[in-house]
């Protein structure tokens, strides 16, 4: 048994896969969903401020019109800033033996590949995509590929694995 797992394919996504996919995420969401969670945000470190306030401490907590500020800042740099910072960090897709990781800034979610169902490709001018259907029916699982990376030899890897390969319909009419 390795110690680190064995990793078969990987490749950087393109960035024109990425800015495709955030803005199709970001018009998904609805317009009040960033203002709310800023304000979600905002309310925690409100909460949290006012419970140093009942520290056993010879420090004074902020006043509040400077902690309302500084959280209201905060709130804004969660919800807006960190993300866009994320984001332009390069993506990468890893293949490991029992499931795929997809890197991007200090976020790594992983899938495993019992998790999924069917995949299929979707050729384009600039970019492929990988489309992964889970078995617990959320939605489609993207991953962009440049064109040079060998689409038979990931097929084969993800039959392998136990995936069908299939024609996916990811908007439905």
């Amino acid at each position: 048994m390795r110690f680190l797992p064995k990793k078969h394919f990987r490749w950087r996504q393109p960035k024109a896969f990425l800015r495709l996919r955030s803005d199709f995420e970001r018009n998904a969401a609805r317009w009040w969903s960033a203002p709310v969670l800023t304000l979600f945000c905002a309310a925690f470190l409100m909460l949290s401020w006012f419970l140093s306030s009942f520290a056993p401490s010879p420090r004074h907590p902020l006043p509040f019109l400077a902690a309302l500020g500084t959280a209201l800042g905060g709130g804004i740099f969660a919800v807006y800033l960190a993300p866009w910072i994320i984001s332009m960090c390069p993506s990468e897709v890893q293949f490991y033996e029992k499931y795929l990781a997809r890197v991007q800034g200090n976020t790594a979610p992983q899938t495993n590949y019992a998790d999924l169902q069917t995949f299929s490709w979707r050729v384009g001018p600039d970019f492929a995509t990988l489309i992964l259907t889970r078995r617990d029916g959320k939605r489609p699982l993207l991953l962009g590929a440049p064109l040079d990376v060998s689409r038979e030899d990931v097929s084969e890897f993800l039959l392998e694995r136990g995936l069908v390969h299939g024609d996916i319909e990811i908007f439905k009419t």
